[in-house]
């Protein structure tokens, strides 16, 4: 994994893959743009014509409302009105008969002329019956309800629009300024306006799904909409109060219970209306929908490339150098019989090929040498297998005679089995290397025969092997040398409470295994000439088995690895074994 990280870091793969993304990405990033430009273009088209048109509307509706006040005003000076209203004393029957039907097809002419006129009425309050005509029922009395519409006309004559009872009407007019007290105008003009009209008109507005339109004034709290829904309505009419406040004209986005609208509005400073449509967001542009799917093609399109490109990329380029610096790796760790195959006619099959040519050539050049060193290390191994100690042969014997003659029948049968495996492993020849499971149990069954013979004069501690470390592959009798050392020299003149410790420790990529004891049976110049002779600065005289252990194990395990001796803690000696777990994993794969 850190050759991969290191390859990638300095690899021309990355470099390669980064210069294509250098030249694609500002490429996509630019249609990306272009395409959001236009996006936004067309939005804001759509949105200014939708504008446009309220505008339009609301333009042509003002217009229509004056009209009909310019109708209003000039009825004031209707001849029947006035005789109606100021001379009824001077008329007789039949003359204000007259006079109230001619009235009342004037009346009736003016809401014909517009389809937004609900009834054009005319109040008389200060005459004696106390009557009313309208365009669509005549004469008639004045009733409850009229007296209140009168209660509520504004106090300004000339007020635009005026709302009661949830009616619009046009502005009231009258030939005098009207008192609600006293009463003093002799009629008051009132043209009622139909809602039903004007939400028909409104209705143009909604050319979307789920769209509607309202007029609205906000002093009067007047709300008229095309689409009776409180779910709209409520937040609309807050939030057009809100805004018209601070511009008259314009379109925001507002959210109601998690759906977007767009709403446009426009406030007439004549008329103190509003008029607002709101549009479903995701309905208004709805027939751009279909280049936003050009726009995902466009970019999973120039992804696929990308991810095309970086495949050809780490295929035909990076994976072959991969594995050519893979091949170089493991000739690095010693493994001289790689051979790596390229089936494309290309450069690479070039270079494959003479980097076989090339490891062979070193492996026929460092043969020789190499396998003659190897011979003489298993020369030495098998020298060391047929020193079979004599004096550790009877002193065996003697010990399980020992044994047999005070009937210690189990241990007697439990030192004999010992013995017999510790001289079959010793001559066993089938291999120079073992699992470090089968060497310890080996040491093990050395130090325990050995704990038997000295019980009076020393003891054992001898640590469990870690089961991860079971299975590691190691040169044979690496490790009873060492506690053969410890018996015989390190402990040669201590007469009691002597011990022998076996231990096990990982750090890191390293397994140590410690043998030390307590005695004091070498000097520190004894010492020194120890470790010389380890290090292979001095004869090897008669600890050339440490020495075979030192070499077979950096062999096995690299230069790190090896065996030092050292004064341990308790004052005697201690010999160390280290290998290097790392190399061992590089040698298996």
């Amino acid at each position: 994994m850190k050759m991969l990280l290191t390859l990638w870091k300095r690899g021309i793969f990355r470099r390669l893959l980064f210069t294509f993304l250098v030249v694609v990405i500002p490429i996509c990033l630019l249609g990306i743009n272009f395409f959001n430009l236009g996006m936004s273009a067309v939005k804001k088209e759509i949105s200014n014509s939708i504008q446009s048109q309220i505008n339009f509307y609301f333009e042509n509706f003002e217009k229509e409302m004056d009209r009909i006040k310019l109708l209003q005003s000039d009825l004031i000076n209707d001849v029947n009105l006035n005789k109606i209203a100021n001379l009824p004393e001077t008329m007789n029957l039949y003359d204000r008969t007259s006079a109230i039907l001619s009235l009342q097809q004037r009346l009736l002419a003016i809401k014909n002329s517009s389809t937004y006129i609900k009834d054009v009425i005319v109040l008389l309050p200060t005459s004696e019956d106390e009557i009313k005509i309208t365009a669509s029922n005549g004469l008639s009395k004045i009733t409850s309800n009229d007296r209140e519409l009168l209660n509520n006309i504004p106090d300004k004559r000339h007020n635009y629009f005026s709302f009661w009872d949830n009616r619009l009407f046009l502005s009231f007019l009258s030939p005098l300024e009207f008192n609600k007290n006293t009463k003093s105008s002799p009629f008051i003009i009132a043209v009622e306006l139909t809602e039903k009209e004007i939400r028909s008109a409104l209705n143009q507005f909604n050319n979307y799904k789920d769209s509607g339109a309202v007029l609205m004034n906000p002093l009067h709290n007047y709300f008229l909409t095309t689409d009776d829904n409180p779910i709209v309505e409520i937040p609309l009419k807050q939030y057009l109060g809100e805004r018209i406040e601070k511009k008259k004209v314009g379109n925001d986005l507002l959210e109601i219970k998690g759906k977007a609208y767009q709403v446009f509005y426009a406030l007439s400073a004549h008329s103190n209306l509003v008029l607002a449509t709101y549009i479903p967001e995701k309905f208004m542009f709805e027939s751009l929908k279909g280049y936003s799917n050009w726009l995902w093609f466009f970019s999973i399109t120039s992804l696929i490339i990308i991810i095309l490109f970086s495949y050809s990329t780490y295929k035909y380029i990076h994976k072959p150098m991969l594995k050519l610096v893979s091949s170089f790796r493991k000739v690095e760790n010693g493994d001289l019989n790689v051979f790596i195959e390229h089936h494309h006619e290309d450069e690479f099959r070039y270079l494959f090929q003479r980097f076989n040519v090339m490891v062979e050539n070193t492996r026929t050049l460092i043969d020789q040498v190499y396998k003659q060193k190897i011979f003489a290390q298993k020369a030495e191994l098998k020298q060391l297998q047929s020193q079979i100690n004599p004096h550790f042969l009877y002193n065996s014997y003697f010990t399980l005679y020992s044994m047999m003659e005070n009937e210690d029948h189990d241990n007697s049968k439990r030192f004999a089995k010992q013995i017999g495996g510790y001289f079959q492993y010793m001559t066993r020849n089938a291999s120079d290397e073992v699992s470090f499971a089968a060497e310890v149990a080996h040491a093990r069954t050395y130090a325990e025969i050995q704990a038997r013979r000295f019980r009076n004069r020393m003891r054992l501690e001898f640590e469990d092997l870690p089961p991860e470390y079971e299975n590691i592959v190691v040169p044979r009798l690496i490790l009873q040398p060492l506690i053969e050392n410890a018996y015989e020299h390190g402990l040669e003149n201590t007469l009691s409470d002597g011990v022998v410790k076996v231990r096990f420790t990982a750090m890191n990529q390293f397994l140590y295994v410690i043998v030390e004891d307590n005695g004091y049976g070498m000097s520190d110049s004894d010492l020194d000439i120890l470790a010389s002779k380890i290090s292979g600065d001095a004869d090897v005289g008669e600890i050339t088995g440490i020495m075979n252990i030192h070499q077979r194990i950096r062999m096995k395990f690299g230069p790190l690895s090896g065996v030092e001796a050292y004064r341990g803690k308790d004052g005697g000696l201690t010999v160390k074994i280290t290998m290097e777990l790392e190399r061992e994993r590089r040698n298996d794969a």
